[in-house]
């Protein structure tokens, strides 16, 4: 581990994990997926089998899994460690972003926060999740959000192009 790089090694011997917490927090956390997807693995290829696929039902591990991680404070190392270096944008700076399969709005939240000047817009095919973080925006903020499902014309309201499409942990046991 320490050729790889994720495990440094200091003069007097020891050993140390080369990250902040923030960041070893969000990665011990991805590692704990593991175990869920080997008992979930079985269902899988029930799913898929020569009949075609058929779906399954909702895995109550992975759905608590995906809570966790959808932390505050993991949106916000997510957002500090992926998305601010690739969009390479200030705090100040006004643009457009998408965020695709937004849920409750977790996420599209905190982005709002970090980029107040910006217009947010978030689009889900879960109009119950739509409603959500619409009554969430209502009560909390922040003002620069607006919420749609899918059937609402969203690039006209916007009046102007969409900068960035963030597409995150969506899910959906919709089939069609």
């Amino acid at each position: 581990m320490v050729a790889t790089g994720i495990v440094t090694m200091t003069e007097d011997g020891k050993y140390s994990l080369p990250h902040d917490k923030s960041v070893i927090n969000m990665w011990g956390h991805a590692s704990t997926l593991f175990p869920i997807f080997c008992e979930l693995f079985p269902k899988l290829e029930e799913a898929t089998s020569q009949d075609g696929p058929s779906g399954y039902p909702s895995y109550n591990p992975f759905l608590q899994w995906v809570d966790i991680c959808r932390s505050t404070e993991t949106l916000k190392t997510w957002n500090e460690m992926f998305l601010v270096p690739f969009m390479k944008l200030k705090p100040g700076d006004t643009f457009t972003i998408l965020d695709l399969g937004c849920g409750f709005g977790k996420h599209s939240r905190e982005v709002a926060k970090l980029y107040p000047n910006s217009k947010i817009f978030g689009i889900d095919m879960d109009e119950r999740s739509i409603e959500h973080a619409k009554k969430e925006i209502s009560t909390c903020g922040p003002n620069n959000i607006e919420y749609f499902a899918p059937k609402e014309e969203i690039f006209q309201k916007s009046g102007r192009k969409i900068r960035f499409c963030i597409i995150n942990d969506v899910y959906t046991t919709r089939m069609r």
